[in-house]
């Protein structure tokens, strides 16, 4: 939890409760803030996990973009080949709000891997946390919901599951199985000026409305597969937008300037500038510094 720029880690319950054979919760208190976290183990073998952050002052609790936060520990590192090869896996995560997900890919190559779907709430980024600089640890996953004010009494909650997996195809499938997932995607999230930029969602697409750059766009009537194309006369970044009775995922795309106008103006400048020109010397053809104040190479 970051309040008021002072950061709360909340690592220690105040009650612990057995709610069944496979299912328990945990009580903290942070900052101001009760988290109540439940975890089953469901009779599809899928791990269900709940968090919810409770305004337990008298006042407002403002919090920032990374003001709360939930750790994933992922073993994502490199200690030695055959360690990695058995115990250590890719980490790849998706705060796309709504339908944040993360899939974990096993180093060695063989299933199973690890998914996690977000089932309520919203995710919109993540941080690292206990990473050493230059080492081979990306270090402890948290995740963030986006910045928000807690009224007194007012609650959020995050609601994921966690599940085996056999690759990304067999993940994104059973992704699709869970209320509200919505998978966006393209052929290239970033394209130069003038190449077509296409989005696609899938999923319950049922009243299911998309936008770009906050303007609404028709992207025909399926209830499971919509396309939007995306205008990349405007440079810089795109934001896409779906938003369904169960929330907003989004996607961000980018469009560059074409390179060539780029690439020719400099290979002008070296010629130009920076390739000696002086037959019979050692130096003819070579490529020099230039010094663009003084204009000499």
């Amino acid at each position: 939890i970051v309040r008021d720029g002072e950061k709360t880690v909340w690592d220690h319950p105040t009650a612990v409760h057995a709610k069944s054979d496979h299912g328990m919760s945990a009580e903290y208190d942070a900052a101001g803030i009760h988290v109540l976290v439940t975890r089953e183990l469901r009779a599809d073998q899928r791990l269900a996990e709940t968090y919810t952050f409770e305004n337990r002052t008298n006042a407002p609790i403002e919090l920032p973009a990374d003001g709360i936060g939930v750790r994933l520990p992922l073993p994502d590192s490199y200690p030695n080949a055959d360690v990695c090869l058995r115990e250590r896996c890719h980490v790849h995560l998706a705060m796309c709000g709504r339908s944040a997900f993360v899939a974990a890919l096993r180093m060695g190559g063989y299933p199973p891997n690890l998914g996690l779907v977000l089932t309520e709430g919203s995710l919109v980024n993540y941080s690292i946390d206990d990473r050493i600089q230059h080492s081979n640890d990306r270090g402890q996953f948290v995740v963030h919901p986006p910045a928000m004010t807690l009224a007194p009494g007012q609650h959020f909650t995050l609601s994921w599951v966690v599940f085996w997996h056999k690759g990304l195809s067999d993940f994104f499938e059973q992704a699709q199985s869970f209320p509200g997932f919505v998978r966006l995607s393209a052929p290239a999230y970033a394209v130069t000026q003038g190449h077509p930029l296409q989005i696609q969602a899938e999923g319950d697409l049922s009243h299911a409305r998309v936008s770009v750059d906050g303007v609404e766009v028709a992207t025909g009537a399926s209830e499971h597969v919509r396309t939007a194309n995306i205008s990349s006369d405007r440079i810089g970044e795109h934001l896409v937008e779906v938003t369904t009775d169960a929330g907003t995922s989004f996607l961000r795309a980018y469009v560059a300037p074409d390179p060539w106008p780029l690439i020719k103006a400099r290979v002008r400048f070296i010629l130009d500038h920076q390739q000696r020109h002086a037959p019979g010397t050692k130096l003819d053809g070579a490529f020099l510094i230039f010094d663009n104040e003084t204009k000499q190479p």
